[in-house]
């Protein structure tokens, strides 16, 4: 026989809950802050990006904790099966597209991080000697060219996975 819970039980899981997640945030915005502050003094008293790469991957760390932390907080349901058995097409499809925004973010995070520390190599004078436009106009269309590329590549790549275990599941 199952033990009912009283209202006052949920209400004190439910305060108990909500002051561990106020306590969760509020160590990830000091972390965000000093390691946002630490890297801009490196910057500054360097003049380069290579002293505060740490700093920057830490920070790309903090925002996947923060998703996994978001995918899982529905206690402790994993959100595929949730979504392969109440949601419909159109709210899987808007899951993946979140994810996937998600990553091409990332992943281009880390592209223009190695650019900017000069671990991957571009000439973006080359490229704006033959379309003959500015420098920053071209870094912005390799911006979005990058990340449109890879949110696209990594869509058809979740929709197609995720897909085929929903068939399975079902």
């Amino acid at each position: 026989m199952k033990k009912k819970t009283s209202v006052k039980e949920t209400s004190k899981k439910k305060n108990t809950l909500s002051t561990s997640f106020k306590l969760y945030y509020l160590v990830m915005i000091i972390c965000y802050l000093y390691l946002g502050f630490a890297c801009v003094y490196k910057y500054m008293k360097y003049s380069s990006l290579d002293k505060c790469v740490l700093e920057l991957m830490l920070i790309l760390t903090l925002s996947l904790i923060i998703e996994y932390v978001h995918i899982i907080s529905n206690n402790g349901r994993d959100m595929r099966k949730k979504l392969s058995k109440k949601a419909n097409k159109n709210e899987r499809v808007k899951r993946y597209i979140g994810e996937c925004l998600i990553f091409a973010l990332i992943v281009t995070t880390l592209i223009f991080i190695g650019i900017a520390t000069n671990r991957i190599n571009v000439n973006f004078y080359n490229f704006a000697m033959e379309t003959y436009g500015s420098i920053a106009l071209i870094i912005v269309l390799l911006t979005l060219l990058v990340f449109f590329d890879i949110f696209v590549v990594g869509l058809i790549l979740n929709y197609t996975i995720s897909e085929r275990l929903v068939k399975k599941q079902k």
